[in-house]
């Protein structure tokens, strides 16, 4: 993911320093890696893949990500994000991710997921979030699907935003483009979500239909946010 989207996400899930922020679908740890850099939050993340984790070995995994920055590394766990061992009540300020969409992932009670999220992301979330956290997801929903509409949603949570992947690129093509005006380092090269991101847009989806990626964010009802 561009560096930019992590932070866009970061930003959207109101972290602030010493914030605790949990990434269920973690991979090698990038919106993390935003969340702490730019926000100073506590970092814990989970991942299916052991290779993953351990990156190429010592000085080439997540933790040397995050040392080369000058940042404590993030609590991470190997762990199925279907099979959640996390504990209720835990309080986390933010859950920040970007969910894989195949069906496995969707779970035998995909009849309970809400736009195209996986049930097992919803339930964490209202288990695991504070009053007034937030989800922030990227989720894949089929073209005519309602947006805005939090119905079907646990009633623990409530709907702040969803917006299709084409609006998230234009905010990230922005903040793109005045790094490169202000000349940070590495803010050069290929715009952000041009290989990967966009060549999603329009493609098939399981079962018929067309589909598109939307940044969602949920909040967890009981706070101010």
């Amino acid at each position: 993911m561009a560096a930019e989207l992590a932070l866009l996400m970061a930003n959207l899930a109101q972290l602030h320093r010493g914030a605790v922020v949990l990434d269920p679908f973690a991979g090698s740890a990038g919106i993390l890696l935003a969340a702490a850099a730019h926000c100073g939050a506590f970092c814990v993340g989970a991942e299916l893949c052991g290779r993953v984790l351990a990156g190429d070995g010592v000085g080439r995994d997540i933790a040397a990500n995050f040392l080369q920055l000058g940042l404590p590394s993030p609590e991470l766990v190997r762990m199925d994000a279907s099979r959640s061992a996390w504990r209720p009540g835990m309080g986390v300020d933010a859950i920040v991710c970007d969910p894989p969409y195949g069906v496995r992932e969707q779970g035998p009670d995909s009849a309970i997921a809400w736009q195209g999220m996986p049930p097992a992301l919803l339930r964490l979330a209202a288990m695991a979030l504070r009053p007034g956290g937030r989800l922030v997801a990227w989720v894949a929903k089929r073209e005519g699907q309602m947006d805005g509409a939090g119905a079907g949603l646990p009633e623990e949570l409530e709907l702040v935003l969803s917006e299709d992947l084409e609006v998230s690129q234009r905010v990230a093509h922005a903040a793109k483009r005045k790094a490169r005006q202000l000349g940070v380092p590495g803010a050069a090269g290929p715009e952000p979500g041009d290989e990967g991101e966009a060549q999603t847009e329009g493609k098939e989806l399981g079962g018929g239909g067309r589909w598109c990626r939307a940044l969602v964010v949920l909040q967890r009802r009981g706070g101010s946010g």
